[in-house]
């Protein structure tokens, strides 16, 4: 038999049913950098920047290095996959 699922934590000041989370909300939000709010793509990534002619090219990437000792064959085998980081860019690569 299961317990209880942890569930997300209610919002400040919306009658918390879980002290703990709410505790651990407060907490963490007291942090440098607790803001609410969704960041801005600059904020998490480091746009990769490419000029082409008089177009500027923004991409962001995503590297997977897939290691097993295992299996040598993919040991240390790194994928890095380029992403366009806006609409400009997007409709360069169409």
């Amino acid at each position: 038999m299961a317990g209880p699922s942890a569930g997300p934590a209610a919002p400040p000041g919306a009658g918390h049913r879980r002290p703990r989370l709410a505790g651990l909300h407060d907490e963490l939000a007291a942090y440098p950098g607790g803001q609410s709010g969704r960041p801005a793509a600059t904020d998490v990534v480091v746009p990769l920047r490419y000029r082409a002619g008089e177009t500027e090219l923004t991409f962001l990437s995503i590297s997977a290095v897939v290691g097993t000792p295992l299996d040598i064959t993919v040991s240390e085998l790194a994928i890095e996959s380029f992403y366009p980081a806006d609409e400009t860019t997007a409709a360069a690569l169409t």
